[in-house]
């Protein structure tokens, strides 16, 4: 199978601190509490699960790595434990609700 690489390009991003949803092209998507929601080249927000975000984005400033901390302290523990221990969570966590 032909692999690829991602291109290298900078999008914006914030850290959800609460569930909400967000339109997107193919219509509303969940995005829970801890999850980044990311600007796309186009203008148009996707959320990303946390996990997710971090192997595919890194900060390039101060600011960025706020964001990505207060997601981190955010986000469901279950997701924090994985990140720290390396695991991958392939569609795991797409329907844990929000912490109070």
């Amino acid at each position: 199978m032909a692999k690829f690489k991602r291109k290298i390009l900078e999008v914006e991003a914030v850290a959800a601190t609460n569930a909400f949803e967000v339109e997107t092209p193919n219509g509303p998507v969940p995005v829970n509490r801890g999850d980044m929601v990311v600007t796309d080249v186009k203008g148009e927000l996707y959320p990303c699960r946390l996990d997710i975000f971090l192997k595919t984005y890194e900060a390039i400033d101060d600011e960025g790595q706020q964001v990505i901390d207060l997601a981190v302290k955010v986000a469901h523990p279950a997701i924090v434990e994985a990140i720290k221990d390396g695991r991958i969570m392939e569609g795991v966590f797409m329907t844990i609700p929000a912490k109070g």
